[in-house]
């Protein structure tokens, strides 16, 4: 029986749990602020018609960065889990 589709489940919601306590932290609302000075410097610097240009490279590498995040997040678990099978914890 192929448990993918249950474990991909789990998984969402351990990285969901993870995003709501790192949203929690001090170092999430640095991060905050930090959007907010690199957001004043773009409107400062920037001349308007380069900011959407900006904006879209900004965007790809965060996305790029998000999604590798969770991939390797969602890998780690996955070897655990492999790991955790090996040890015969797991069925």
């Amino acid at each position: 029986m192929d448990k993918t589709e249950e474990w991909n489940d789990f998984l969402d919601a351990l990285y969901l749990r993870a995003m709501k306590s790192f949203e929690a932290s001090k170092l999430f609302e640095y991060q905050i602020e930090s959007q907010k000075q690199r957001k004043s410097l773009m409107e400062n610097v920037l001349v308007p018609s380069d900011r959407p240009v900006f904006e879209e490279m900004s965007l790809e590498i965060w996305e790029d960065a998000e999604y590798r995040m969770r991939f390797l997040y969602q890998q780690g678990f996955v070897d655990c889990i492999r790991f955790l099978k090996s040890l015969g914890i797991f069925a």
